[in-house]
């Protein structure tokens, strides 16, 4: 049964769409609220989007205060627009049906993850606008992702890709479909969007090794975007999919989604300094030499830096977390100064 609409605005500014919850889901979010401040020994909580947003803080407040409690923020009413769909016009071939296809060499092929990322921008043209049109081509889209996925949840990519082999998959292929089929579940009301959510959810739950997407390194979880050894610990993917996991619990609740929510967003707080090599960000944990110079990772491209410090703001604004605010300031920073190379063309290992 689809549920009552009504408009309210977001935190970005932006018009969402909001339905009466379910007193299962509230049930379950306190119960998720319990097992956080259990886990993290506070009661921090970030104000509600009603609230006009406050102003960034400063370094000494940050420090003088406590830390938030992750999951104190994910029961504010239905998903609003996604704070990320820039992604979507640097594409422009379709198959028959109008499914987005992405270009590799000489070939055009699906890529799950430009999937999701046209779906959520459809669904977001849905809220601002009304437009019926955008709302049946978030559902197309969807419902392509339910087709697609295998009985093991994973969305596996048909060609080969730096060294994987055709049927690899990826984290943020998992945790973006996650944030547009928790989407069009609310718009749609079916529940065949809960049952691929359940499934790319049951992901988190297994290494690699076992075909889910957990790297687990000195005792914390990292949701990879790559198979290894290619781009181990890519950031900009693993934030993408703790989002995921973080909408997951906010529109389906449940214990599990708040573990691996609560998993990711701790490995990213204790160990976000890695990506940190002093003068610019890494885009994933693979060593390489810069300039000369030995570096944590691969040196992020000017567009991923700036990705990574819009990631970051947005982990702000989820969980209250100064670690995140903080990492922000200074790489923003870096973009004002940035290293004297960076005219120069970075090694990459990305596309």
């Amino acid at each position: 049964m689809v549920k009552p609409i009504e408009t309210r605005r977001t935190r970005h500014g932006g018009v969402r769409t909001c339905a009466v919850r379910s007193g299962r889901v509230m049930a379950v979010l306190l119960f998720s609220v319990a097992i956080a401040a259990s886990y993290l020994n506070n009661d921090g909580m970030r104000p509600s989007s009603e609230e006009p947003e406050p102003d960034w803080p400063s370094d000494n407040a940050r420090e003088s205060r406590q830390r938030p409690d992750p999951t104190a923020t994910l029961d504010q009413g239905p998903l609003g627009i996604y704070f990320d769909t820039a992604n979507t016009a640097k594409y422009d071939e379709r198959d028959g049906d109008g499914i987005v296809m992405v270009r590799y060499d000489n070939s055009l092929e699906y890529n799950p993850v430009t999937i999701a990322q046209y779906a959520l921008a459809y669904h977001a043209d849905f809220v601002k606008n009304g437009d019926p049109v955008s709302k049946a081509t978030l559902i197309q889209y969807c419902d392509w992702l339910v087709r697609h996925q295998g009985a093991d949840g994973l969305w596996r990519y048909d060609f080969e890709f730096a060294g994987m082999a055709r049927g690899w998959y990826s984290a943020l292929a998992e945790g973006q479909a996650i944030s547009a089929l928790a989407r069009c579940y609310q718009v749609g009301g079916s529940v065949t969007y809960r049952r691929a959510s359940d499934l790319a959810l049951s992901t988190f739950t297994r290494p690699i090794a076992d075909g889910g997407v957990v790297d687990r390194e000195a005792g914390y979880d990292y949701y990879e975007e790559y198979l290894p050894p290619y781009s181990r610990h890519t950031l900009n993917g693993f934030i993408y999919a703790v989002i995921g996991l973080g909408e997951y619990t906010a529109v389906f609740g449940g214990d599990t989604s708040v573990r691996l929510y609560l998993a990711g967003i701790e490995t990213l707080h204790s160990n976000i300094g890695r990506w940190d090599s002093g003068v610019w960000s890494t885009y994933n944990l693979s060593p390489r030499v810069v300039h000369g110079e030995r570096w944590p990772g691969t040196a992020a491209s000017p567009y991923y830096h700036g990705l990574h410090v819009k990631q970051l703001r947005e982990l702000f604004q989820l969980t209250g977390d100064s670690v995140f605010a903080d990492t922000a300031d200074r790489w923003a920073g870096y973009q004002e100064r940035p290293p004297s190379w960076m005219a120069s063309p970075l090694p990459s290992d990305r596309p």
